[in-house]
């Protein structure tokens, strides 16, 4: 008995010494994590300018209440608006309507004679945003596409998706090829779900070598700047608990936060870097982290090998998505085609925007009955003639656009 009491007491000594040993510390450590958890209650300054309306801006009010901001622009006769419209999808997720995608788009309406609409997605731009991270989902950009085309504009469309806009428009042509006259991807991302063979290796990259003749190159490398460690601390544990549906910081700091953000990483959006415009303030936060996310879709191949929605997929020489990612869209259409544009990045028209425009308004005059003819007579520029012939490589119709 006597013996336990002791043993007790030498404990209770141990741990008092121990404790004066490590209680500063952890004291320390302590106040540390308080100042942490602090700081990161403290709201963040952006430094651009929130995205304001223009002039052309107006709004549609989906069936569940919430706004989607657009810019029509284009042709504007009678006969313009009786013809499939152009519905331009941005890139992102989270991307906006920037002014120089208004300005080629209305030059390619202008030269075919159709209508053209750009839309802000859902969550971004000055679309509403939605109350949660998890209401967003890439499922809920296709439905209000539908909603958009059937309900809005009520006739068939002539899609141009840009980027993660290029995915939703492929998505949206296979799925909905009654509403879509004619399909233009540029720099569209990649295919989900990704296609490995038994070595790991990414299948596309076995099936479409880059031809020869094709001279990619590299933009400036943002690697660094696209990653989000690169973010303030505030930002990342946003994005952290945007994992469970919580939203740390209020729409508009974060929305800043991710305009702040593409100021940096969008000078690997071109070829040449002075071309990159300003950033405009129309990023949305909460919609890039969740509209990205494809789990749990269908693989698409099989509906696309069996639309025949005439496709253009275009990419440039700088473009930050393979060759292989790019060209397998217009590899699995059988109304498929590739356009490669030299000494342009992945958003084309910063670099080449007179290309850009002609291209698209090449390919919606050939493929589209009743357009392109009539801009000429509406006292529009009918497009030109490039003078360069198509070849057939693969399943796909090829061209390459020289400087």
């Amino acid at each position: 008995m006597g013996n336990d009491a002791t043993s007790g007491k030498r404990s209770v000594s141990v741990f008092r010494r121990a404790w004066r040993i490590v209680r500063w510390p952890a004291r320390a450590l302590g106040v540390l994590l308080l100042l942490f958890v602090v700081w990161l209650l403290i709201p963040l300054r952006g430094s651009v300018d929130p995205i304001e309306p223009n002039e052309r801006t107006a709004w549609w009010t989906l069936r569940d209440g919430h706004r989607i901001a657009y810019q029509k622009v284009g042709a504007s006769s009678a006969a313009a608006q009786q013809r499939p419209a152009i519905v331009f999808l941005h890139g992102g997720p989270g991307g906006y309507v920037h002014s120089t995608a208004v300005e080629v788009i209305d030059r390619v309406g202008r030269e075919i004679g159709v209508e053209a609409f750009l839309y802000d997605q859902i969550g971004s731009g000055l679309s509403d945003r939605l109350e949660r991270p998890k209401d967003y989902s890439f499922e809920r950009h296709v439905a209000d596409l539908a909603e958009i085309v059937g309900e809005e504009i009520g006739r068939p469309v002539l899609l141009v998706g840009q980027s993660y806009g290029g995915v939703l428009a492929s998505w949206f042509t296979a799925h909905h090829a009654d509403l879509v006259a004619a399909t233009v991807l540029a720099s569209p991302g990649g295919l989900n779900p990704p296609l490995f063979d038994d070595e790991g290796r990414y299948l596309p990259e076995q099936l479409y070598p880059v031809p020869a003749h094709y001279e990619f190159r590299d933009a400036i490398d943002v690697r660094e700047e696209m990653s989000p460690w690169s973010l303030p601390p505030r930002a990342i544990a946003s994005m952290a608990l945007a994992m469970v549906n919580v939203k740390l910081m209020p729409d508009r700091e974060a929305d800043g936060q991710l305009n702040r953000w593409a100021t940096r990483f969008t000078k690997g959006l071109a070829c040449d870097p002075a071309n990159v415009p300003p950033e405009e303030g129309g990023g949305g936060f909460y919609a890039h982290i969740w509209s990205n996310w494809f789990g749990g879709l269908e693989d698409p191949r099989e509906r696309m090998r069996r639309t025949e929605v005439p496709v253009l997929v275009v990419q440039g020489a700088c473009d930050t998505v393979s060759y292989a990612a790019a060209y397998e869209y217009a590899a699995l259409y059988p109304r498929g085609r590739y356009e490669f544009i030299a000494d342009a990045g992945h958003d084309i028209w910063w670099d080449r925007p007179g290309r850009f425009v002609e291209v698209l308004a090449e390919f919606f005059s050939e493929t589209v009955e009743g357009v392109g003819a009539g801009a000429a007579e509406e006292g529009g520029d009918a497009p030109g003639e490039t003078g360069e012939p198509l070849e057939r490589g693969g399943a796909a119709l090829v061209r390459a656009s020289g400087g």
